[in-house]
């Protein structure tokens, strides 16, 4: 054996670990930034990934799943004393014999460090403890409060309904007693005036609890309808107060203005005819009260109520002219109101210039007489505040489409530089504004607002935030270097000691905070320059461009000494350990390894923090490599110094000379000594990368190597002989036995060689030439290296031959132990290959074979079998066979259970089968009601169900998702589209009741929502809004002037020009929904109501008894006029049109006005050829793993 061994003179393969050092990117240490990033590959996070499938099984025979010695390996070794045992403790390496600057860990050393860690998992013990008695404690107090809560309502309840019906008793006794008084004394002018306005009083409490007793109980009937436990429709109730009103005209006849509350009575009246709806006749009740009573205390509240009922009706000038009278009674408590309703209307007019005046005005006053404003003056100053703001971001301020020539912070700061004390406060939420229109243009405007606030007042308090907000923009736009200077910025306007500190001393929470963001800012500075260079080095790589290579290394550069300056300033943040990690990445990517291996090997020793030890511990080793690499190149020191640089010392002993010969060691360099000390600490700490120990005892021999390589014999031979001890197990211990048999030689210890080499057929280790006949001569007879073999094939990517020889092994023993095991790694192993078919007939035994039915590899066989099924789009086995799988599996945890049920789903979707695949939607929804996209596949249930025709299916299914959904987070979107679709159906039933009630329960479920214009869920509210205009406008296209009576035809006439008013406000009630397809379509129709009228007009029938020169000029006059509404109809299509090319919306209503304004201006609007529609159903499968809407749940491929 000595002799064969001795030909290999150092080791025969290359002892780097494999791969070389990684990117910081890995998973044992993060990127730099806020948090690491994504694995690639990865699952969405509600998408339910699969279970990896363990791959083959190992058998008896099969060599452990571990990388660690087996516990015969280690025996074996045990009983060779020669060996020695595996240590973990300093080995004797170079650098403790020659220097005395790293010593070894006592074992008082030892000790303590293990009490610290029994320490720290006894705090983490009582922590947990901790953590579930409070728990527990909560859910106690939280039961105990429902259950006294529940108590004390049954407990009042029944006196609370008492005291209510006494109190009705007793108001219908008081009503009664003063009927009968007024009955009696119906003119005594000075009791009867007063009975009958308590009367009144009286009466309008009666009906406003009636109608609130009605609303209970139609409520409570109609849930029982919903049910089906009432067969009729139960009628919503109205609110009648007509019986005070009588009272009210009766008392104001009776006695009139010379009633001492006549001017009460006035607004009484107003008021409960307002109250039923009548607000015209309201408005007409209150004008005449201020007219007869214009000093009366309600006057100014009368004002304030008139001037709402006028801008309700979309009346704004007439508004504004009252809430200007309102505004004459300076010491009411409405003239706040007055000021802001009055600002709000100039807003609502477009006079964005009086508006802001206004509005400022408002806020000037309530600075002004701040004591006695109160709570919501307050809250209506803020309001102002932000309505005023948000006047400033508009660019269009005259409505025509384009934005003004001085729009922009120009124009909004000239209104704001009065030197008012407020108007900082109005240009930090015009900020705020700009930001939150989330706008390119806007966030480079925000950034110029926030700079000129820190301008005018750079030590104002608020300074600090108004900088952070720059910085978030920044990092909104992706601007690394932009975000990098503006927290240098910070860094330098707000740290400890600078003017602002010194200015907000008073102020130390708020001083603590800014140092805390000056900290947070110096950080992200220093992670933003890492994040940069990591992002150019990829780029660099990708284009293949080397001067975004130097561009990266620049920006490590920086990083580094950003990193550094943060540690100086901070040295014992908790954010510290992390950041001297980051320092040695940079210093490393920067090529200043000499600091960058310092800096690893100090995060790596220390006894309190282990997250990045491991990187740590093998990054210092990397770092030293660099450092002896370079060393080489540059000739400083010897080739033999680079441990991965391939060296061959050559020579021999003299096989002539017997003498034993004594090789001297020779002197390591500085830098060796320094890097064998890092491997040591790898090693001796036992610390594994990724739970493996390939990489120590990679090291471990290339340290041996090295000592070999410097002649130091002695060490050497201890190093590979801890090698073997540690890792006997593992192919480098057969190099190492090698490599001690070649020391002997060298040495020419011939009796030595040959104790070793004793020592290397015992272990059946040295030279693997020798030992392979023997081993391969007993591995004959035994079965399980075969398969072990098999597996060797596996594990080496030979997955064909590793197939075929599982198969042969399995074909060949039928009585094979482990049979089953042996056909499915066969068909793994064949689908890695893509030999589908012959893994989906061996798939297809292990599922019909019977001796394979309680197999533990049936399931997966069977959902493997489905896949391929799928795979080779034989779509009706594939649904059987998920679907086998899916009640196969029942009962378990089975990860691949939802999506073999949702694949089902999406294969009879694309196969044709709609019925079943939105059965099979709704059984998925509910068997994973818990899982994220349950929701998606109840809503495509419903959506299949409305595509094929089944109204009651689909309104039974949204129905349902509804009242699963309508609290869910996240859902409120989709809540309401289910809601929209329902007023759909209704619709197509002439249910007309019914959609305008879910029409209008979808606006109001927006509004309790909290939902924002501009988004999906405000689509949903627009196209509720619109279809209930369009009920409106199908009564204007039917309104037609028929016969030939003139007083008919002109009633007619001013009905449709009524009708034709209030859709054009109700069509303009669309657009602040900001929904780009509904806008569209508003517009359309605010030009088709203009032609509909005009085409009344064209078509109006002759008068009878006209001469023809009377009907020549009837027919001109008529048709003089419908030109003015056909023009403007054309004004409109033609905006339509334009404004659909801008905003790039293609839909059925800008086709309608295209076709329409293509009817006047032919050349300048030509249609063009549609596309050709696809069917409403139809199989449309395509070979990729998406579902119709969302993600399907996803599955990881299995591996052999």
């Amino acid at each position: 054996a000595g002799a064969r061994a001795a030909g290999r003179r150092h080791r025969p393969r290359a002892a780097r670990p494999a791969g070389g050092r990684p990117d910081r990117r890995s998973k044992a240490a993060p990127a730099p930034g806020d948090s690491p990033p994504a694995a690639a590959g990865e699952s969405p996070a509600d998408a339910p990934a699969k279970a990896a499938t363990d791959g083959p099984k190992a058998t008896s025979d099969s060599p452990a799943a571990s990388d660690g010695p087996s516990a015969a390996a280690m025996a074996r070794v045990a009983a060779v004393p020669e060996i020695g045992q595996c240590r973990r403790e300093p080995l004797r390496a170079a650098t403790q014999r020659d220097s005395s600057s790293d010593k070894p860990l006592t074992e008082d050393d030892l000790a303590l460090q293990r009490e610290r860690l029994e320490f720290q998992r006894a705090a983490e013990r009582f922590r947990t403890v901790v953590e579930d008695y409070q728990s527990e404690v909560g859910l106690v107090l939280q039961r105990s409060f429902a259950d006294r809560e529940k108590h004390l309502g049954k407990r009042y309840d029944k006196q609370a309904e008492e005291i209510d019906l006494d109190l009705k008793q007793r108001r219908l006794d008081a009503i009664r007693r003063f009927e009968r008084f007024i009955a009696k004394y119906p003119d005594d002018p000075l009791h009867t005036p007063d009975a009958m306005f308590r009367l009144a009083e009286l009466y309008y409490e009666r009906s406003a609890v009636d109608y609130a007793d009605a609303q209970e109980r139609y409520t409570e009937e109609r849930e029982l309808y919903e049910r089906g436990k009432i067969p009729t429709e139960p009628q919503a109730s109205q609110r009648d107060y007509s019986d005070s009103v009588k009272l009210y005209r009766q008392l104001l006849g009776r006695f009139g203005d010379q009633y001492r509350y006549a001017d009460a009575v006035y607004y009484l009246l107003g008021y409960v005819l307002n109250e039923s709806g009548e607000d015209i006749e309201a408005r007409n009740v209150w004008l005449t009260m201020v007219e007869k009573h214009p000093k009366s205390e309600y006057a100014p509240e009368v004002y304030l109520r008139v001037g709402e009922n006028h801008f309700d009706y979309g009346e704004f000038a007439e508004a504004a002219e009252v809430y200007k009278r309102a505004l004459g009674y300076t010491d009411s408590p409405f003239y706040d109101k007055a000021l802001y309703k009055l600002a709000w209307t100039y807003f609502q007019m477009y006079d964005y210039d009086r508006a802001i005046k206004t509005f400022k005005d408002l806020i000037g006053f309530y600075d002004t007489h701040r004591e006695e404003a109160g709570g919501t003056a307050s809250a209506l100053r803020e309001e102002a505040i932000d309505y005023l703001a948000k006047s400033l971001t508009e660019d269009d301020w005259d409505n025509d489409g384009i934005d003004d020539p001085n729009a922009g912070v120009g124009r909004a700061l000239a209104y704001l530089s009065d030197g008012k004390p407020f108007e900082n406060d109005i240009v930090a939420k015009y900020a705020e504004s700009l930001y939150d229109l989330h706008d390119k243009k806007k966030y480079d405007e925000s950034i110029t607002v926030y700079r000129e606030l820190i301008r005018r007042d750079p030590t104002a308090l608020s300074a600090v935030q108004y900088q952070q907000q720059i910085i978030k923009i920044f990092d909104i736009k992706r601007d690394i270097d932009g975000a990098t200077a503006e927290r240098q910025r910070l860094a330098e306007m707000f740290a400890p000691g600078s003017p602002w500190a010194v200015a907000n001393r008073g102020y130390q929470k708020q001083v603590n905070e800014a140092t805390a963001a000056v900290e947070n800012a110096m950080r992200r500075r220093a992670l933003f320059l890492h994040q940069r260079a990591q992002e150019l080095k990829a780029q660099a790589k990708l284009e293949g461009r080397p001067e975004l290579l130097a561009e990266s290394f620049d920006n490590y550069t920086k990083a580094a000494k950003a990193y550094d300056d943060y540690l100086a300033k901070y040295p014992s943040e908790p954010a510290s350990y992390e950041m001297r990690f980051y320092l040695a990445e940079t210093l490393y990517y920067s090529e200043q390894f000499t600091q960058a291996a310092a800096a690893y090997f100090e995060i790596a020793s220390d006894p309190n923090q282990s997250r990045f030890r491991e990187p740590s511990a093998w990054s210092a080793i990397k770092a030293h490599e660099r450092i002896l690499h370079d060393a080489v190149e540059a000739d400083r020191l010897p080739a033999k110094a680079d441990p991965n640089r391939a060296y061959d010392a050559g020579g021999g002993a003299d096989d002539d000379n017997a003498d034993v010969r004594h090789i001297a060691a020779e002197p390591y360099p500085q830098p060796v000594k320094e890097w064998m000390a890092a491997v040591d600490f790898y090693v001796l700490r036992d610390i594994t990368r990724e739970n493996s120990r390939k990489p120590q005892v990679a090291f471990a021999y290339q340290a041996a190597d090295i000592a070999m390589r410097f002649n130091d014999y002695e060490n050497a031979r201890d190093r590979f002989r801890q090698v073997i001890a540690c890792f006997p197990d593992d192919d480098l211990a057969a190099d190492a036995m090698a490599n001690i048999l070649n020391t002997y030689r060298d040495e020419n210890d011939l009796p030595s060689l040959e104790k070793w080499a004793n020592i290397a057929d015992k272990l059946s280790l040295g030279d693997p030439e020798q030992t392979a006949e023997i081993r391969k001569k007993i591995k004959v007879f035994k079965l399980g290296a075969q398969f072990q073999r098999a597996e060797s094939l596996l594990a080496a990517g030979r997955h064909l031959e590793a197939a075929q020889e599982f198969e042969r092994l399995a074909d060949q023993n039928a009585d094979l132990k482990f049979l089953d095991k042996a056909y499915y790694n066969s068909a793994m192993a064949y689908k890695e290959v893509r030999y589908y078919d012959s893994a989906a007939r061996i798939f297809e035994k292990l599922v019909t074979d019977p001796r394979f039915r309680t197999s533990e590899f049936y399931n997966e066989s069977l959902f493997e079998l489905a896949e391929n099924y799928k795979l080779f789009f034989n779509f009706d086995k594939a649904i059987t066979t998920y679907q086998a799988y899916f009640q196969r599996t029942q009962g378990s945890d089975d990860a691949n259970r939802p999506y073999a049920l949702y694949t089902a789903a999406r294969l009879q979707e694309y196969t044709g089968n709609a019925q079943l695949a939105a059965g099979t939607y709704e059984r998925y929804a509910d068997t994973f009601r818990s899982r994220p996209d349950a929701a998606n596949a109840l809503y495509r249930a419903a959506d299949i169900h409305g595509e094929i025709a089944q109204r009651g299916e689909e309104k039974r299914v949204l129905g349902e998702f509804i009242k699963r959904y309508q609290t869910a987070q996240g859902m409120g979107t989709r809540v309401l589209e289910a809601m929209v679709k329902l007023g759909q159906i209704a619709m197509t039933e002439r249910k007309t009741r019914d959609a305008t009630k879910l029409y209008k329960d979808v606006i109001r479920e927006y509004q309790v929502q909290g939902q924002q214009p501009g988004t999906a869920a405000a689509a949903a509210a627009a196209e509720a809004t619109f279809a209930l205009v369009e009920q409106t406008y199908e009564r204007y296209v039917k309104l037609r002037l028929t016969g030939t009576n003139q007083r008919r035809m002109t009633a007619d006439l001013a009905e449709k020009k009524k009708l034709l008013g209030e859709l054009e406000l109700a069509y303009g009630d669309v657009l602040p929904y900001k929904s780009l397809d509904w806008n569209i379509a508003s517009f359309y129709r605010l030009g088709d109501i203009y032609r509909e009228f005009a085409t009344t007009l064209y078509k109006a029938p002759e008068p009878q008894g006209l001469s023809d020169e009377e009907l020549d000029i009837f027919t001109t006059q008529i048709e003089d006029e419908a030109l003015k509404y056909e023009n403007v109809a054309i004004e409109r299509f033609e905006r339509t049109v334009q404004e659909s090319l801008r905003l790039k919306v293609t839909n059925e209503w800008a086709r309608k006005a295209l076709e329409a304004i293509n009817a006047y201006k032919p050349q300048d609007y030509p249609l063009f050829k549609e596309t050709k529609q696809e069917p409403t159903f139809s199989p449309r499968f395509k070979l990729e793993r998406r579902a119709p809407q969302g993600p399907p749940p996803a599955r990881v491929e299995g591996q052999p």
